[in-house]
């Protein structure tokens, strides 16, 4: 029996170490168990990360470019902006300097044009009064040739030929002159004689005076000289020497006289109104019936050489049409 018991105790104690094997066996498996769980569901969460950050990381890298091929975008606009806007500014010079250049042509054109303008003006004007003597001294001769004789004819002969030559001179003065001045007035000044350019005026218009009776003296001195343009002094006397003979009266003298810096035209004209010629010269308008054309041209001319024209009259009746150059 205490064998029995014995060995029944050794087979307890036999059982029960056996079972705590297999109990700590069974904990050790569980706690492998759980480890390796853990360990697992560690390593899909570093997975997971590790994914994610992947993930970020190639948002970012697309992110990144993005932005780089915007900036590329946006520096290729800006440069093509630029380049556009050179351009044009670049146009705009060019197209304001051919403003510039058409306004320049036009400003050149108009003066041009108001320059030939002039020009006939003065032609047609001074040519006028001797073309028109010409035709009248040749209307004469057509109509009443048995009422001259032949000492009459024969100086009717000389005036017609002396009034075509002045013409024909005058013509080609005012012909050539008007070449050097198609363009626009530019005086040529320089030293000029006046006396003989007055006295070729004062044959000029010697007819016209012999018509009326009138004697025109020349008592400018022969070395005056006087620093202008003689072209221009030229159209302006013969202009004023035209009026003086038109409205002086009848057998009444012409005196030509330089005094200084003015030249004066003197005659006999009771009805002239000085006050009225010096308005019609500071007048704008062209009337070449009212104001008269040949004076306006005249009062232009005068100004291109810096010089003025006036009228003064006396109680005498005397009328003075003076030019006056400036000091």
């Amino acid at each position: 029996m205490d064998k029995a018991w014995q060995y029944n105790e050794q087979y307890i104690l036999q059982s029960d170490s056996l079972n705590k094997e297999k109990i700590s066996q069974n904990f050790a498996d569980q706690e492998t168990r759980y480890q390796t769980r853990q360990k697992e569901e560690r390593i899909g969460s570093l997975g997971k990360e590790n994914q994610l950050q992947v993930l970020q990381l190639q948002a970012a890298s697309r992110t990144r470019w993005f932005l780089i091929l915007g900036l590329v975008a946006l520096g290729t606009i800006a440069l093509l902006m630029y380049f556009i806007y050179r351009n044009k500014e670049k146009l705009n010079r060019l197209l304001n300097n051919k403003n510039e250049q058409l306004g320049i042509l036009n400003a050149q054109l108009a003066q041009a044009n108001e320059t030939k303008a002039t020009l006939f003006g003065i032609i047609g004007h001074d040519l006028r009064a001797p073309a028109g003597k010409i035709v009248q001294l040749l209307q004469l001769q057509k109509d009443n040739p048995e009422m001259l004789s032949a000492e009459a004819r024969a100086r009717h002969e000389v005036r017609l030929k002396t009034a075509s030559e002045n013409v024909l001179e005058t013509m080609e003065d005012l012909l050539l002159w008007s070449k050097s001045q198609m363009q626009h007035f530019t005086p040529q000044l320089t030293g000029t004689a006046m006396y003989p350019l007055v006295q070729k005026e004062i044959d000029f218009m010697q007819d016209a005076a012999a018509d009326k009776e009138m004697i025109i003296t020349n008592e400018i001195a022969r070395d005056f000289v006087q620093h202008t343009d003689e072209n221009f002094v030229a159209v302006i006397i013969r202009n004023l020497l035209q009026n003086a003979v038109k409205y002086g009266e009848h057998g009444t003298p012409i005196a030509i006289t330089a005094i200084g810096d003015t030249l004066s035209i003197t005659n006999t004209a009771s009805l002239a109104d000085t006050t009225q010629l010096n308005d019609r010269l500071a007048r704008q308008d062209i009337n070449s019936k009212n104001a008269g054309l040949g004076l306006q041209i005249s009062r232009d001319l005068a100004t291109a050489i810096h010089a003025g024209i006036s009228f003064a009259g006396e109680n005498s009746g005397s009328l003075t049409a003076s030019l006056s150059w400036q000091s």
